[in-house]
């Protein structure tokens, strides 16, 4: 609307990205490997080493082992059959390589041999007929704790010596509190907590939340805390509140299995909804998959949020390997250079992704450096028509990052008229740096 920077897609960005993030960090979010998928549960000290190599050769930042590390939910006892060093082996491949663990922890399905539970039953929820609440998990049926307890100091305090002991930089809190994404009922109906009644439960259990957060960030003020969708008990949510408690909040999984899945696609449409209020580089969406084809299709979905990868890292190519480190270690410096966190524009046919058209976005700095990534999917459009009639004035150049070459030089009228850009026939995927020309 002639707004310039006064236009939504600039002030909301730079607005959510100053002052939703808790720690402004100038270098972006890091990025981050999980071991979910494939192994989920199935993870072992001689996998775990050799899924290590790969991702630093890969360039990452925290190799996260999911759930599989522990003995029991509730419990920092590392599962001895599966490691049998404990983690200490783990911590020290990763640190030698550069990096820094994270691991997955619940944070209120525990089980019920822990001495949470044997020692302070009456924690635990209780349903409308004042029955055990419960929930089933990979790990099996666990209880599920009120956080309107004192549970609440003896979580935090758990999740504080895991932090301590293994050093961690990245935590993924998972696991039910206040109800389960899965269609559990909500809320906790036991006597003797800190709410009075089952609705009260409702927030004073989400306060809960906040206060073992406050907790932790106490004592270690830099550990990166992810709130994944499973703590609020609906899948695709982030909204401010949760923000304000982390860092980061792991709001959906998208099936990236096969090949043919639509996985990068699906994760888009998650970003492109919710990017217009919210800090992209708060949010992570998995399970996007590291080796699956295209790997430009899963670098380029990546770097529109918190960039997240899963997969059998081991399956990738010499040639693969080096790709990505090349094109991490380019997005990195591009990141730590330009405040791409101050806009978002979603492009194409945003509003519903599909195989069928192309789409993309454009993440700018208001001197308009930045990124602009297009997808193709499997529209067969020779070219994509870009309009961003939201640039500063100036002339901009544009380089493919995936083949290198330069694309050409636009102003800011060109841009809104619309830049034609063609596709490569070789690719589904293009990233493109955008930089001012003085």
């Amino acid at each position: 609307r002639g707004h310039g920077f006064q236009d939504p897609q600039w002030v909301l960005p730079t607005y959510t990205s100053k002052t939703l993030v808790r720690r402004v960090d100038t270098q972006g979010p890091p990025w981050i490997y999980n071991t979910w998928e494939p192994f989920q549960r199935r993870v072992n000290t001689e996998l775990v080493l050799e899924l290590i190599d790969v991702a630093a050769s890969m360039g990452m930042d925290v190799f996260t082992i999911d759930d599989g590390w522990q003995l029991e939910y509730g419990e920092n006892t590392v599962n001895l059959t599966s490691f049998p060093g404990g983690l200490d082996p783990i911590l020290t491949a990763v640190e030698s390589k550069g990096m820094r663990l994270g691991l997955w922890i619940p944070l209120a399905a525990i089980g019920l041999n822990t001495n949470d539970y044997r020692n302070h039953p009456e924690w635990a929820s209780r349903d409308i007929e004042g029955n055990l609440k419960t929930t089933g998990t990979m790990g099996g049926v666990k209880a599920v704790m009120c956080l309107a307890t004192p549970f609440r100091d003896s979580a935090a305090a758990r999740i504080n010596e895991a932090i301590e002991r293994f050093r961690l930089a990245y935590v993924k809190l998972d696991l039910t509190t206040i109800f389960n994404a899965y269609g559990e009922a909500p809320g906790c109906y036991a006597k003797g907590h800190f709410h009075g009644t089952w609705a009260e439960s409702l927030n004073m259990i989400y306060e809960g939340i906040a206060d073992v957060t406050s907790k932790i960030y106490s004592k270690h003020p830099d550990v990166l805390l992810d709130l994944t969708f499973e703590l609020w008990g609906q899948k695709h949510i982030i909204d401010a509140g949760l923000l304000a408690a982390g860092d980061l909040d792991w709001m959906s999984n998208v099936d990236d299995t096969l090949p043919s899945s639509a996985g990068p696609r699906q994760a888009r449409q998650l970003l492109y909804q919710r990017a217009a209020s919210m800090p992209v580089e708060s949010m992570l969406i998995g399970n996007i998959h590291a080796e699956l084809p295209t790997i430009q299709e899963s670098f380029a979905t990546a770097i529109g949020s918190a960039p997240l990868l899963l997969g059998d890292l081991r399956k990738l190519t010499a040639s693969d390997r080096a790709w990505y480190h090349d094109k991490l270690t380019w997005f990195k410096a591009l990141r730590k250079r330009v405040r791409i966190s101050e806009s978002f524009f979603p492009l194409g046919n945003w509003q519903q992704p599909s195989a069928a058209h192309w789409d993309g976005f454009a993440r700018l700095a208001h001197s308009g450096d930045g990124i602009l990534v297009l997808f193709r999917n499997k529209s067969g459009a020779a070219s994509a028509n870009v309009q961003l009639p939201l640039m500063p004035s100036g002339k901009f150049k544009l380089r493919s990052i995936i083949n290198g070459n330069e694309v050409g030089a636009y102003s800011q009228a060109d841009w809104t008229r619309g830049v034609p850009i063609k596709f490569s026939d070789a690719t589904l995927a293009e990233v493109f740096e955008v930089t001012a020309l003085i």
